[in-house]
């Protein structure tokens, strides 16, 4: 197992390119999360963030959202960046960087197996941080005894 599988989110909410803006948002915001794969008979084509809603809504003056008569396709991110799940974590971090995007999906071939998010990595740099504490911690425990 490469050590961002751990972190990966598996079961990926997908929703269709022909729903509303609204629908994308209101299943981000009833499932706490900031993207969305955009999927048609199954098939990859596109992600939606939350800041890709937030860019198409506007607000009145008493901050309620008022949502465009878009569809998902007309404001999703269709110049997919993928990584295949073989990828190490270098590669994903690289994809990443070089596209400014805080997600990638995970594929096996064209099957989607998982989103991997700034939110996963940084999930796994705690790890592994906590993991020299502990060994520098261990280290310092048997030096002193």
């Amino acid at each position: 197992m490469k050590d961002w599988q751990g972190n990966m989110r598996v079961k990926v909410c997908t929703i269709s390119p022909y729903d509303s803006v609204r629908k994308a948002y209101e299943v981000m915001t009833a499932r706490n999360i900031r993207h969305l794969l955009v999927t048609d008979a199954q098939k990859l084509c596109g992600v939606i963030s939350d800041r890709d809603v937030l860019k198409a809504t506007s607000t009145d003056e008493g901050g309620i959202f008022s949502f465009p008569k878009k569809t998902v396709d007309q404001i999703m991110m269709s110049d997919l960046k993928t990584c295949q799940y073989t990828a190490d974590t270098e590669t994903i971090c690289e994809v990443m960087l070089a596209n400014k995007i805080d997600c990638v999906p995970i594929l096996d071939g064209d099957v989607i197996k998982g989103l991997i998010t700034s939110t996963d990595l940084v999930r796994l740099l705690k790890q592994i941080d906590q993991g020299r504490n502990r060994k520098a911690f261990d280290v310092a425990i048997e030096e002193s005894t």
